[in-house]
């Protein structure tokens, strides 16, 4: 096969759900020694795409061919014997088993008839440190954090020797460092001939690594061509939008209205220490740190859950503090999480649009023992229209929405319940540049209305360009405050790295 034969290969690939049309007639060929990236907006059709060349959907109609052979890939375990490795945005993993267990899952070492746990916990050891992950192999995946995951992922599918690997996001958790690590074995991968079809919202990604790219946009393909033909930016966003866009960071005015949180002196022996914020109404602080400096935990304390933080946080001058690992009490109070994982700590992703915008107000719409259902229906219909949720129906699944419009319910859930106070965690991880838009507007919309907002990002442009306010976190403790005309990237990068 020459280097000019597809490795794999789709042809006119349609794919509908309920009241979505997710795949119009979509081509895409992937080379032997090429990273592919795929770019376009959440809903474009994309993961749907990885879904069905990786045996998870199986597409309506259409043609897949494996080096030039039509082929029919009907479950993910007949892609893996084909060599087709995927990292999947949602997490593949069994929670209650080992690291170690979970990337030779499939391919277990034996020794007379019994697995060899030494010879397992010693390949997924090689294959962490060959990644330059540190992970244990022995730690069970329940404990780890969504970075951690995200590591494991990534070794458990580069750990078969496969001919194509497909990514979707996978660095949407690790570090600049930890990402750096990846690409190198990608930039391996593709010397030795493996296809790699890449997925990223990061459109500085596609820069690093990619070698073509295709854009979907509406479930069909726009276009295909080389990353050296062109690095514009506002060339891959008229692509996938249809449109020109300005700056993605929209000017967000300060209010400095009241004090809305206090939080004194609050700490967590083993992940922060003696943290104190104040938040006014009409304002954004921004909160920068490296992976593993606490700010995860940090903001899950701000909301009460977690039950190993002391200290004191107050909404609107409260006489009484709310108490740790009591997160009921921060929503009585008018403070709202939205976590990175929003998919298995935010949403109940079975169920529907309305269901999950209005679960947490529902004694709201109580009318002695019975739902006020009418009001409940119209409340999240207009939260809906409000936000621009893109959704058939708010009876749909929350699951087959797409990021940005999951993040979006998830900001109508806090709103229903009348939230002043947004902790939000990775506003805009795993979403397009479209949807980060629209998320950064909404975030101007809270301060405009007098709500204080705590985003806490490892997007530093993110923090720059939002933030009216910058806390930069390192090893537990908050090491610096900037004002937002003051900080700059080599300011802040410098006190996380303990500078």
């Amino acid at each position: 096969m020459s280097h000019q034969d597809p490795l794999l290969e789709a042809r006119n690939v349609v794919k509908e759900f309920p009241g979505v049309q997710a795949l119009r007639s979509v081509d895409l060929q992937l080379l032997p020694g090429e990273i592919h990236m795929l770019l376009g907006e959440n809903g474009a059709g994309k993961s749907t795409l990885i879904k069905i060349l990786s045996g998870v959907y199986p597409p309506d109609s259409g043609e897949l061919l494996l080096a030039g052979r039509s082929t029919h890939i009907t479950s993910p375990r007949r892609a893996r014997e084909l060599g087709l490795f995927t990292i999947h945005q949602e997490f593949c993993l069994l929670p209650l088993f080992t690291v170690a267990q979970n990337i030779n899952l499939g391919s277990e070492p034996s020794r007379h008839g019994f697995i060899d746990k030494t010879r397992e916990h010693d390949a997924a050891r090689a294959i962490l440190d060959r990644l330059g992950f540190d992970v244990d192999p022995s730690a069970r995946v329940c404990d780890l954090n969504v970075a951690q995951k995200q590591m494991v992922e990534i070794a458990k599918a580069l750990q078969g020797n496969g001919r194509v690997i497909m990514l979707d996001e996978p660095t949407a958790a690790l570090t600049g460092q930890e990402r750096d690590k990846l690409f190198d074995i990608l930039r391996q991968l593709r010397d030795h001939g493996v296809g790699i079809l890449y997925i990223s919202h990061r459109l500085e990604e596609v820069k690093m690594i990619g070698d073509r790219v295709t854009v979907l946009r509406d479930g069909a393909k726009v276009e295909t061509f080389e990353v050296t033909e062109t690095t514009e930016t506002a060339h891959f966003v008229r692509l996938m939008t249809g449109k020109d866009m300005g700056s993605h960071f929209p000017s967000i005015s300060r209010k400095d209205g009241q004090t809305l949180l206090e939080v004194a002196g609050l700490s967590d022996a083993k992940n922060f220490t003696d943290v104190s914020i104040q938040g006014r109404a009409g304002e954004i602080v921004g909160l920068f740190g490296l992976a593993g400096c606490g700010s995860i935990e940090l903001g899950k304390a701000v909301a009460g859950a977690s039950s190993h933080a002391c200290g004191s946080v107050r909404v609107n001058g409260a006489a009484k503090p709310i108490r740790p690992g009591d997160p009921a009490a921060a929503l009585d109070a008018g403070i709202s999480y939205i976590p990175a994982d929003r998919k298995t700590e935010g949403l109940l992703l079975d169920m529907s649009v309305q269901h999950n915008i209005t679960l947490a107000s529902l004694p709201g719409f109580l009318k002695g023992p019975f739902i006020r259902q009418d009001q409940e229906r119209d409340t999240a219909a207009s939260l809906v229209e409000s936000l621009q949720i893109k959704s058939p129906s708010i009876d749909s699944r929350t699951r087959t929405l797409s990021g940005g419009n999951q993040q979006k319910i998830l900001i109508a859930k806090a709103l229903c319940r009348g939230a002043k106070v947004f902790v939000f965690c990775e506003p805009t991880r795993g979403i397009d540049i479209g949807a980060k838009m629209e998320i950064y507007k909404l975030l101007g919309r809270l301060v405009d209305s007098g709500c204080f907002v705590l985003m806490i990002s490892s997007e530093l442009p993110e923090i720059l360009s939002i933030s009216h306010r910058v806390m930069v976190m390192h090893k537990g403790r908050i090491v610096r405050e900037f004002a937002a005309e003051e900080a700059t990237e080599e300011k802040v990068l410098r006190c996380a790295f303990g500078g």
